[in-house]
């Protein structure tokens, strides 16, 4: 396997790994700024912040595939050196923009739903006693 099929290789993996990830919405860490907390779910009530963690949960997904496609085209490099076919880089290609067309369109629809959803209630704070108001002394 020649070098650039290798890296094509290599990309194509850890792409699709990363897509994969990203689209499944595993429970990662999420804030909660209303609440001032980080919570391990992959849905929340109410506004958080739950991208950092889905990004770096993606992310670790695409690095794995892209050693395990490193290793795995360095032991076929051994054996095989005739390239790939156009028609097999092509088929990858495609496949590659396929995935990216389908994260895209679910992060534009979670996007979407989210925008328009009514927002959580706010918690009320809790009411002072009518007798505990300044009190003013006329001290001389």
């Amino acid at each position: 396997m020649r070098r650039i099929d290798s890296i094509l290789t290599i990309l194509l993996l850890a792409s699709l790994a990363f897509c994969a990830v990203y689209s499944l919405n595993p429970p990662t860490p999420r804030y909660f700024p209303l609440e001032r907390a980080w919570h391990v779910t992959a849905e929340g009530q109410g506004p958080g912040m739950g991208w950092y963690g889905r990004s770096g949960a993606a992310l670790l997904g695409g690095l794995l595939a892209g050693c395990c496609g490193y290793l795995w085209t360095a032991l076929r490099s051994r054996h095989e050196t005739r390239p790939l076919k156009p028609a097999t880089v092509w088929l990858l290609s495609a496949i590659l923009f396929v995935a990216l067309g389908l994260t895209a369109a679910k992060i534009v629809h979670e996007q979407q739903v989210w925008f328009v959803k009514s927002p959580a209630p706010l918690a009320q704070p809790a009411e002072a006693p009518a007798d505990s108001s300044p009190q003013v002394t006329g001290g001389e």
